[in-house]
């Protein structure tokens, strides 16, 4: 019998490589093909499981939770005075009035052209008319907490001061661009301690007087909102005898 050349041995362990491979490949195979029905059987098992649960709560479904709708309903019988919700209601549309000319105010409250300047003014005048209006009639309103009447008159006073402010910038700068005379050197003698103070203290310019106001009242509108849109609101019960207030929604 011949002997196996080193060529013949060299085909074989070739073979036995290739039928290795092979089997490798088929267990890889295997294993790829029975995690592919797992995944398969487990989407369908999620697939089943929804529809059973949409045909078995199909009564729920989708629906408003009656439980929410219910504590809302008691949350307004006892928030329904016709007052505290219109006040809300007028100084929601002025501070909507506000935040539209916001941006105007603030480019041309100090700016060189007289006629916008007059209606950046007459603008400012007319929010803070109203709010001056609103406020004096606020005392109608039944609140539902002790500190919401001191709260409300506070905010009113707040807004009103920087508002005023605004509007002395508007005047100030209008004097300035008119052709009024300059006002008359006053033949008095200040005091020195009084001239010391006056140096020593920083002097604010117009321009960041008119981004502090601004931003204050900005962030008061904002307050307010936040005030009448917290769980704890603070409007009262219609009193006796006058009809609630009701949601247009």
């Amino acid at each position: 019998m011949p002997k196996p050349t080193q060529s013949d041995q060299e085909g074989q362990n070739h073979v036995g490589e290739l039928d290795a491979l092979a089997v490798d490949f088929a267990r890889a195979e295997s294993t790829r093909r029975r995690r592919a029905i797992f995944v398969g059987l487990a989407c369908l098992g999620a697939l089943v499981l929804t529809l059973w649960g949409m045909v078995n709560f199909r009564d729920t479904l989708f629906r408003p939770d009656m439980q929410v709708e219910a504590g809302e309903r008691s949350v307004l019988a006892e928030t329904n005075d016709p007052q505290c919700r219109e006040l809300i209601a007028r100084v929601t549309t002025v501070g909507d009035a506000y935040f539209a000319a916001e941006r105007a105010i603030e480019r041309e409250l100090l700016g060189d052209d007289l006629e916008v300047v007059v209606q950046v003014s007459a603008t400012l005048k007319a929010i803070r008319s109203q709010l001056v209006e609103i406020g004096a009639s606020s005392s109608a309103a039944n609140l539902r907490y002790e500190n919401s009447r001191a709260e409300l008159d506070n905010w009113f006073v707040y807004v009103d001061r920087e508002l005023e402010l605004l509007i002395r910038l508007s005047t100030e700068r209008l004097s300035e661009l008119g052709p009024g005379e300059p006002e008359e050197a006053q033949d008095t003698v200040e005091p020195a301690a009084a001239k010391k103070k006056a140096a020593s203290k920083p002097v604010i310019g117009a321009e960041e007087l008119r981004q502090r106001a601004l931003l204050a009242v900005h962030e008061s509108f904002q307050s307010f909102r936040v005030w009448h849109s917290s769980e704890m609101h603070p409007c009262g019960k219609a009193p006796e005898g006058v009809t609630p207030w009701r949601s247009e929604s």
